[in-house]
């Protein structure tokens, strides 16, 4: 095989990988009709404390998440998310030198199981828990994207050795 023949299958395959990494974005960007409510933990009054817990059995999921401003800029809003059974902090939000913002959406990837929040609010709030059902417990979009770009360049790496 000549020169100019490597390095069109090296280009060849370089191409396959851009494309299969392009295709990927359906994956990582999920379409609205793809999540389901998993627990809805909305109240008209003052909270402050742990939700029941919910279970997660997919990779992404999110916190949709919504208050009412009662006492103006004195209103408090913030959530923890947590491992059910270590007690883990893996997210929070609060409205901390936010306050003009008063809904939301807290995505968490990578992260399957039992969870709970701590939500404490002095006024009116809507929180809902939503899971994408096309992401997968076990695979992380960055490990997929990872792979996606590795395999072929060990390929490469291989084929330039075993020719050689």
């Amino acid at each position: 095989m000549t020169i100019v023949g490597k390095r069109k299958s090296d280009i060849i395959a370089l191409l396959f990988s851009f494309f299969l990494l392009v295709s990927m974005s359906s994956v990582v960007f999920a379409q609205e009709k793809n999540w389901v409510e998993v627990a809805d933990f909305s109240q008209n009054r003052s909270f402050f404390g742990n939700t029941n817990s919910f279970t997660i059995e997919h990779s992404e999921w999110r916190i949709k998440w919504e208050y009412e401003k009662t006492l103006g800029d004195l209103t408090a809003f913030m959530f923890e998310v947590r491992v059910a059974e270590t007690n883990q902090l893996i997210g929070i939000w609060n409205n901390s030198g936010k306050i003009d913002i008063t809904q939301g959406i807290f995505n968490i990837t990578g992260y399957d199981g039992e969870f709970y929040l701590w939500i404490g609010t002095n006024g009116n709030h809507t929180v809902i828990v939503e899971q994408n059902l096309n992401s997968l417990p076990e695979f992380s979009s960055l490990l997929i994207v990872s792979m996606l770009l590795v395999v072929p360049l060990a390929v490469i790496i291989l084929k330039k050795k075993l020719t050689n």
